[in-house]
């Protein structure tokens, strides 16, 4: 027998607004992945586009502490992909999607505010500032309920936007 769309291997992830399946899915997970790769194959170069100096004033050789550092920074990178990729394809429960982008939001603080040193710096730093900004937005917005369908169970409100924490499991 034919497994439906709906069954319990394959989530009916269309309950979550097109925008937000592609942001958290594929796009995030993607630039994760290519962050993780460059800070991996590439430490030396990475850590020159995040310093203020110009990039060719810094040593091309980095102190095996701070190579170890820039390689936790990469698998931090893949775990976040993975973890946003994999989690959130395996289920349509939003108090899931919830938790875990509520749990993002808040390393993007922590990213954003390590960034702040950085401020003048331009460039790679700007970038990936930018797009972190964008994140967030985009996991406050799910946070809020944006973009999400009012339960067809409200009478008289049916298809109506919502905006708040009203759950649909």
């Amino acid at each position: 027998m034919a497994s439906s769309p709906s069954s319990p291997s394959t989530p009916d992830l269309s309950t979550i607004p097109l925008a937000y399946r592609i942001f958290f899915l594929y796009l995030e997970p993607l630039t994760a992945l290519v962050g993780a790769s460059f800070a991996t194959l590439a430490p030396a170069q990475y850590l020159a586009h995040l310093s203020p100096p110009p990039p060719s004033s810094f040593p091309s050789d980095p102190e095996t502490g701070t190579l170890v550092a820039v390689y936790q920074l990469a698998n931090l990178f893949l775990f976040c992909a993975l973890s946003e990729a994999l989690v959130l394809r395996s289920t349509a429960s939003r108090r899931t999607w919830r938790a875990l982008l509520g749990a993002l939001l808040v390393a993007d603080a922590g990213h954003l505010a390590t960034l702040l040193p950085l401020a003048r710096a331009g460039g790679f730093v700007s970038g990936d500032a930018a797009f972190v900004y964008v994140a967030a937005g985009m996991r406050v917005a799910f946070l809020l309920g944006f973009g999400f369908k009012r339960p067809s169970t409200e009478a008289g409100r049916e298809g109506q936007p919502l905006v708040g924490g009203d759950d649909v499991d």
